[in-house]
Order: structure tokens, then C-alpha cells, then sequence
């Protein structure tokens, strides 16, 4: 099966090699500042593993939202867009992290988990990642 990847602006869908981020067009209208700092979280293949560091993924959000506003598209759009984004980033730093102690229930182990767990901030119960 062959995988398309398209322009990660919003409303693009102008296919791009799956190693860039975004269409050319969309790509001029980030300043050179985020372009900058998206590829120094770039890791070589991360396209094919699937597997961006939490720092390209806050980048990447970054450069949406730039290239959003510029456009003049819908606050709400943009923010949940992003959003998407931020929450990947927030769980690979949380497994980056490790288990950090005993659950914030009280009881000092998860009663889910069995042991110390982590706050993922997903709205359930600390658990070990």
C-alpha cells in the first residue's frame, strides 16, 4: 500500500515528499525563525519510523499555526489543530520521563497499575507509560 503524504498546512492537501512539512507555498509563508528550528528537531527517517521527537512535534505546531494566522483561518481551527500536535508531544516527553513516583491518587500506588504512575494530564488515571 502506498502511503501519500500531503501539506501539513490546514485545507492543503498539495502532495510533498513525506520528509518535508509542508508544501511549498505554505513553507515561504513560515518565518525563517520556525523553518529553523523545525529542522534542528528533524531526525533523519522519522518520516518512515513514525517517530518525531516531541521537539519537532512543538515545531510543527508552531509552523501550522503561522502559516493558519497568516491565512486568516478560524482561531478554533487552528487551536485544535495544534492541539493534536502538543498532545503527541506532551505523552513522548511523559515516556521520555519514566515513571516520576507514587500516583497523585493517595494512596501512594496506582490502584489501576499496581505502582508509581504518571499524570499524562489525559483526564484519567496516572499509569505507568
Amino acid at each position: 500500500m502506498t502511503r501519500h503524504h500531503t501539506c501539513h498546512a490546514l485545507d492543503c492537501d498539495t502532495r510533498v515528499p513525506p520528509h518535508l512539512h509542508m508544501c511549498g507555498r505554505h513553507w515561504r509563508m513560515v518565518p525563517k525563525a520556525l523553518q529553523a528550528r523545525l529542522w534542528a528537531n528533524y531526525v533523519d527517517g522519522q518520516e518512515t519510523t513514525m517517530t518525531p521527537t516531541a521537539g519537532y512535534l512543538r515545531a510543527a505546531a508552531a509552523c501550522v499555526r503561522a502559516v493558519a494566522e497568516k491565512e486568516g483561518l478560524a482561531p478554533e481551527a487552528i487551536d485544535a489543530e495544534c492541539a493534536q500536535y502538543e498532545t503527541w508531544a506532551d505523552r513522548l516527553d511523559a515516556e521520555a520521563a519514566g515513571p516520576t513516583g507514587p500516583c497523585t491518587c493517595g494512596a501512594g500506588m496506582c490502584p489501576e497499575c499496581g505502582e508509581g504512575g504518571v499524570d499524562i494530564g489525559d483526564g484519567g488515571p496516572p499509569r505507568l507509560l
